[in-house]
C-alpha cells in the first residue's frame, strides 16, 4: 500500500511519459534500448515496475512533472521540490509537523527523495533539523509531546513508503541486518540505517528496537551477513555494549563488519576492536557501505538464510 492507496504498482509507458513530460515514443525506445528496466504482459505490452521508474528519473535527472500519472499524488511536482534549497525543506517541514499536516510533510520527504536526494542526505539533513526542533518542544509541555511524537510517526511513514521504491538487491547482494540495542525503544534510528543500507545495494533486514544479543547473534546465524548495523540512542554502559560487539564479532562471516552509530555510543567506546566501526551520520554509513559493496568479491551463490526485506 502506498502513500494514499491508489499507487500504481506497475505502469504502461504512457504513464511514465505523462508522468515525466516526455513522449511515449521516447520512453518506448528508452525501453527497448534497455535503459528503463521492462518486463512483459502475457499479451507482450511493456511494462515498467514503479520502483525502477523512480530509479530511472532519479539517475537520469528527470523530473517528475505529473506525480498523479504515477498515483503518486501526495508528492510534489519534482520541480518544486528540486527549487528548495535544504534549509527550506527543512523550514517547510517543520511547519508542517507543527500544524500536524501529514500529507504535506510525507509529501516532502518523499519528494526530496524522488528528485534526486540520497536518503542518507534526507536524513542527516532536513529531517535531522527539522525533528530535532520538533523534540525541543518537549520542553513546552505536553502539546509539544504530542507533536514530536506525530512527526516522528509521518518520518517512519514516509521512510517505509521510499523503501518501497528502491529496487530489491539482486539475490547475490551481501545481507545488512541489525536493530537498536537492547533496552532501546527507538524505532526510526534503525529504520533510517536499513533503508541507507537497501540503497546502497545491500539486502536489508532490519529488527527494530530492543534487539537482545542473543536474538540478533540468531539473526546472524540465519542470515549470515556482509554487514550488521547496531543503533544505540539512549545512554548505554560501555562495558556491556563491548561484550555485545565482541559476541557478534565471534558469529560473523569471516569478512563481515559491524557498523555502530547513535547519540547513546559512550565516549570510552572509541578503542573499537577490528572490522568494528563507529559512524557519526548516515551520509558515513552510505559511503561505508558502498566501500564494502566495491570491494567485494560477488558470492556464486546467495547466504545461506531467509530471505531478506
Amino acid at each position: 500500500m502506498g502513500v494514499d492507496g491508489r499507487i500504481k504498482a506497475f505502469l504502461t509507458p504512457k504513464d511514465l511519459a505523462e508522468a515525466l513530460g516526455v513522449s511515449e515514443s521516447s520512453l518506448k525506445r528508452w525501453a527497448d534500448d534497455g535503459v528503463i528496466r521492462v518486463s512483459r504482459t502475457a499479451g507482450g505490452h511493456r511494462r515498467i515496475a514503479l520502483a525502477d521508474a523512480v530509479r530511472f528519473a532519479r539517475e537520469s535527472g528527470l523530473q517528475i512533472e505529473h506525480p498523479a500519472a504515477l498515483g503518486l499524488e501526495d508528492v510534489l511536482p519534482a520541480r518544486r521540490a528540486a527549487d528548495q534549497p535544504s534549509a527550506g525543506t527543512a523550514d517547510a517541514l517543520y511547519a508542517a509537523f507543527l500544524r500536524d499536516d501529514w500529507r504535506v510533510a510525507r509529501g516532502l520527504i518523499v519528494s526530496a527523495y524522488v528528485s534526486g536526494e540520497s536518503v542518507a542526505t534526507l536524513c542527516d539533513g532536513a529531517m535531522r533539523e527539522a525533528l530535532g526542533r520538533a523534540g525541543e518542544l518537549w520542553e513546552h509541555g505536553s502539546d509539544g509531546i504530542v507533536v514530536e511524537h506525530r512527526a516522528v510517526d509521518t518520518c517512519l511513514q514516509a521512510l517505509s513508503f521510499i523503501r518501497s521504491l528502491i529496487p530489491s538487491a539482486p539475490a547475490t547482494a551481501p545481507v545488512a541486518l541489525g536493530g537498536a540495542f537492547a533496552g532501546d525503544p527507538y524505532v526510526l534510528p534503525s529504520l533510517v540505517a536499513a533503508v541507507v543500507l537497501a540503497d546502497a545495494g545491500f539486502r536489508d533486514v532490519n529488527l527494530g528496537p530492543t534487539m537482545p544479543t542473543a536474538a540478533l547473534l540468531s539473526a546472524v546465524e540465519r542470515y549470515a551477513p556482509g554487514l550488521v548495523w547496531r543503533t544505540v540512542s539512549v545512554a548505554t554502559d560501555g562495558d556491556t555494549l563491548r561484550r555485545d560487539l565482541a559476541a557478534l564479532l565471534e558469529r560473523m562471516p569471516a569478512h563481515g563488519s559491524i557498523v555502530l552509530g547513535g547519540r547513546g555510543v559512550p565516549p570510552g567506546i572509541l578503542q573499537l576492536p577490528e572490522r568494528v566501526h563507529h559512524l557519526g551520520s548516515m551520509r558515513e554509513l552510505a559511503g561505508f557501505a558502498r566501500g564494502v559493496l566495491a570491494m567485494r568479491v560477488p558470492d556464486r551463490e546467495p547466504p545461506a538464510g531467509g530471505a531478506a526485506s
